[in-house]
């Protein structure tokens, strides 16, 4: 008995555990396609959905250097040096 009451709270914290996981890479998938949606929007010159697909993914990943630099590299590109530093 006692066996099986541990078998049942090991397949609980994995099961738990996958539901845990799967939201970051859910989040992961997301934050990936929005800097490869606003790095083809900056190859096309279009900076305004280009800054819209980085401040996106700002708001998944606060810490992200890729991000910050993306944005940062466009206000740059627009002159809006005070925008460009944080």
């Amino acid at each position: 008995m006692r066996c099986s009451k541990t078998l049942s709270w090991f397949a609980s914290g994995i099961i738990l555990g996958m539901s845990i996981f799967s939201l970051p890479v859910k989040a992961e998938i997301k934050l990936d396609n929005l800097l490869r949606q606003g790095r083809e929007y900056f190859d096309a010159g279009n900076y305004e959905s280009a800054l819209a697909s980085y401040q996106q993914a700002a708001k998944l990943d606060s810490e992200n250097p890729r991000i910050f630099s993306g944005l940062g590299y466009i206000y740059a590109i627009q002159e809006n040096y005070a925008a460009s530093t944080w």
